[in-house]
C-alpha cells in the first residue's frame, strides 16, 4: 500500500454493500457488517467480537460524522486481507455519541498491518468529513 492512495489495496465491490438492513442495536449493526467482512474473506468471526469489545471499552469513537460509523479493530490474526463493507440501516441506531447519533450507515473495515490501518482509517475519516 502506498501512502499516497491507501484505497488502492482495499477490496470493495457491490457485494460489499447492503441497504435497508434491520438492526435493533449498534452491536447488531456491527455484527452484520462483521459477518459481511467474514463472508468476503476479509476477516474471521473473532474480528467482529473485537470490534464490539473495542467500542464497549473505548466508547463510540467510531462514529466519525453525523450518521456514519467506521467500525474496525486492530490488525492481527483475525484480519485476512484488506477490505471494506458497508450497510445502510432501515432504522438508525444509537452508538452513544454525543453529537453524531443516530447512525444509519455502518462501514466495516479490515486492514492487515498497523501501518496500513492508521493510514486507511485516517484517510477514510477525512474523506467522510
Amino acid at each position: 500500500m502506498t501512502h499516497a492512495d491507501p484505497r488502492a489495496t482495499l477490496a470493495f465491490d457491490e457485494q460489499c454493500v447492503s441497504y435497508d438492513v434491520t438492526a435493533n442495536t449498534w452491536q447488531e449493526s456491527v455484527r452484520i457488517v462483521g459477518d459481511m467482512l467474514g463472508e468476503r474473506g476479509f476477516a474471521t468471526p473473532a474480528y467482529t467480537e473485537e470490534m464490539i469489545d473495542l467500542i464497549e471499552r473505548t466508547g463510540p469513537y467510531v462514529v466519525v460524522r453525523a450518521g456514519i460509523a467506521l467500525v474496525h479493530a486492530q490488525p492481527g490474526n483475525e484480519t485476512l486481507r484488506n477490505g471494506l463493507c458497508a450497510i445502510r440501516l432501515a432504522t438508525p441506531v444509537r452508538f452513544g455519541h454525543a453529537h453524531y447519533d443516530p447512525v444509519e450507515c455502518v462501514i466495516g473495515l479490515a486492514v492487515t498491518t498497523p501501518e496500513e490501518h492508521l493510514t486507511v482509517v485516517a484517510s477514510l475519516a477525512n474523506a467522510l468529513d
